[in-house]
């Protein structure tokens, strides 16, 4: 189509064309069904003799197992005589039944001569090599000698298969007629592509889900990573590149159709722990989640009715991805289990599940052994509210970051009394100078990095992910885990993940089928569940997947153990001159005594991750000298492996099987603790 598009407008000679013409359009089907059939299938017969076979169409062959581009594969000098024969339609009709006296010579042909020809040929090419049968075998009953005059993708599929019969095009009456139709030995006047496809449409339907994850489009251009339009794009990590752009139109259509018309569907099918579970996608993309309160009423409607079609089959868990349960559509899902156990008969079955318990469980698990303190931004939000909660509970100071005074106290009033003052309202990002460890809930711009103090590790949960502005930080990537070794059938990746790798909410439904949980876990997140989640979640063999998990925690601990040594440092300093000590920046400003860093707690907390020895980031403050913070670093896990086994730091609380996975102190992660992932 787009080349048809390029040769209208820029080759001399085709604005003279008129847009339709009938007659010409029943010539171009006549040349067609004639000689442009008849010659590609001697064409393609010759090219199976063993000769031509071995040097040029053997390179199509090898797709056995054939996808719709496959039908586009072949050997350059291939092409050109392909090219050539499939041009007779067009130049035929160009040149029969034109006046010789006429001032244009058109022949016949129109604008929808080329256009209908080089559409319908691309459709019937990939349909035959779709490897989806989707024709019904009554239609050949219905029609009298259609099957004579159209193929369908399970006949060419036999040519792919058995390799030496139904050679056609499109039209299975040259293999009748000259000896080639795939027959069956016992009835030879059933034919075996007959056969196969009445075999296609009987397919038992696949098994009822376990467990359902609904995800949705992020931009346009997404809509071309679903495994049933590029199965090859889908096996890898999307990423946007600018090749893809000529999709735009097309996703773009189809991001109009689907909000029209468009309902909940199956992407994919795997299977995890010998339970079939499937993704689903909401007919939606990112920016359709921020358009008002019509549109979120509607996409609520679909994730309710998807619910309930989910209900009926028997699913277990329905998890929710991405934006389907942002709080300002549904508050985490909340809304669905009460309204959908009015609206049944029998109740809501299904469980269903944000997962998000399991994220923060995975964000929490990354910070660093050591960490004492942290700089919380969208401290508000659900993940923000819960690391806020958990870690003031494991006494880390945590600094947070939000505008919004009432909602702060609300947070602090529903920890514990002991606890409440772990919990510090921060109101800008002047306040995280001093803080090497910042959980980022929101977008954090360049403004907002710049306050972050050299060797700062941002933990991140925020879609997208902030861009990586600072050489002398740690960025790490969304919370996420590789599958357990049972699953199979991971044929496409989620999202930007390598395949078989998921984030961690998808991980968390997982796990709450497989635990056969029976609670909805839909709203804020409890926080007594944090520990026991990630625990089961590392008992059925998933392992927390963010890059770099676990050598960037301890690689994040020796620069953060620095920084900590640095400011404490500046603190006795400042105790014994006055009441001002310079920050690491150069500035002047007030240092309390009492809000020092204490060095014994990150000693304290790392007893269960190996250290790799790492210079880390030097400060340009009090200790500038390499040798010094790698000794500070050495002391503190010396410390760590001689504490009590009682540590309290989230990254700890891990189950007997995860610390069978740690070699002891020492041990390079890289070489043990770095999960790979499998590639196609």
């Amino acid at each position: 189509m787009y080349v048809m598009t390029a040769v209208h407008w820029l080759v001399p000679g085709f604005h003279s064309f008129p847009a339709f013409d009938s007659d010409g359009l029943w010539k171009m089907l006549l040349l067609h069904m004639g000689p442009t059939e008849f010659i590609y299938y001697w064409f393609h017969r010759a090219l199976h003799s063993h000769a031509l076979f071995a040097k040029y169409h053997s390179h199509h062959h090898k797709s056995f197992v054939t996808e719709p581009v496959s039908g586009t594969c072949h050997p350059f000098l291939e092409t050109v005589g392909y090219t050539a024969n499939f041009a007779v339609p067009m130049l035929g009709t160009w040149l029969c039944g034109a006046a010789p006296l006429a001032a244009v010579h058109t022949g016949g042909c129109s604008l929808a001569t080329f256009y209908l020809y080089t559409s319908v040929f691309d459709v019937l090419n990939m349909v035959g090599h779709c490897n989806w049968e989707f024709v019904p075998c009554a239609l050949f009953d219905w029609v009298p000698g259609l099957k004579y005059l159209i193929y369908s993708p399970a006949y060419h599929s036999l040519h792919h298969s058995r390799v030496h019969t139904n050679f056609c095009l499109f039209m299975p009456i040259y293999d009748h007629m000259f000896g080639t139709l795939e027959r069956e030995r016992e009835n030879p006047s059933l034919w075996t592509s007959i056969k196969l496809q009445a075999a296609s449409r009987r397919r038992v339907a696949p098994d009822v889900p376990s467990c359902v994850f609904l995800a949705h489009g992020t931009d346009l251009l997404s809509a071309a990573h679903l495994p049933f339009w590029f199965r090859g794009f889908a096996s890898q990590p999307y990423s946007y590149h600018w090749s893809l752009l000529p999709l735009w139109p097309l996703c773009a259509a189809a991001c109009a159709v689907l909000w029209l018309f468009g309902s909940v569907f199956v992407s994919h099918v795997e299977k995890v722990g010998g339970k079939p579970v499937q993704t689903w996608v909401a007919p939606r993309f990112g920016f359709q989640y921020f358009l008002g309160r019509k549109e979120e009423a509607r996409i609520n409607n679909l994730i309710a009715s998807a619910i309930k079609a989910a209900d009926s089959a028997g699913v277990q868990v329905f998890g929710l991805g991405a934006l389907n349960k942002a709080e300002h559509l549904n508050g985490g899902g909340a809304i669905f289990p009460p309204l959908l156990d009015a609206q049944l008969p029998e109740g809501l079955k299904t469980r269903v599940v944000h997962g998000n318990t399991l994220t923060a469980a995975c964000l929490l698990a990354e910070l660093p052994p050591g960490c004492s303190e942290v700089f919380l931004t969208g401290a508000t939000s659900k993940l923000g509210r819960a690391a806020a909660l958990y870690l003031c509970r494991k006494g880390v100071t945590v600094r947070m970051l939000t505008e919004a005074k009432d909602r702060f106290e609300t947070i602090q009033n529903e920890a514990a009394p002991e606890h409440r003052s772990f919990l510090v309202h921060a109101t800008s990002y002047e306040e995280g100078r001093k803080c090497a460890t910042w959980v980022v809930c929101k977008p954090c711009g360049p403004k907002a990095q710049a306050c972050a103090p050299p060797g700062t590790h941002f933990h991140q949960v925020v879609v997208p992910p902030i861009e990586k502005l600072r050489a002398d930080c740690r960025y790490g990537e969304l919370a996420a885990m590789d599958l357990p070794p049972s699953a199979t059938d991971t044929r496409a990746c989620e999202l930007f993940m390598p395949r078989r790798r998921v984030f961690a909410c998808h991980a968390g439904a997982l796990t709450h089928m497989l635990q056969g949980w029976d609670y909805h876990e839909v709203g804020a997140i409890n926080i007594d569940r944090i520990d026991s989640t990630f625990e089961a979640s590392l008992s059925l063999g998933f392992k927390p997947a963010t890059d770099g998990w676990p050598e960037s925690a301890a690689k994040a601990a020796a620069a953060a153990m620095a920084w900590s040594e640095t400011v404490a440092a500046a603190a006795k300093k400042a105790a014994a001159e006055g009441a001002t000590a310079t920050s690491e920046d150069g500035r002047i400003s007030p240092i309390r005594k009492e809000k020092s860093v204490p060095l014994p707690v990150a000693a304290q907390l790392t007893k269960s991750l190996p250290i790799v020895s790492e210079t880390p980031v030097e400060s340009r403050a009090t200790h500038n000298s390499t040798s010094a913070t790698k000794a500070a670093a050495s002391a503190a896990v010396a410390a760590g492996a001689n504490s009590s086994s009682g540590s309290h730091h989230p990254s700890h609380q891990r189950s007997s099987s995860a610390k069978k996975r740690h070699p002891s102190p020492g041990v390079e992660a890289a070489t043990a603790n770095n999960p790979k992932h499998v590639k196609a």
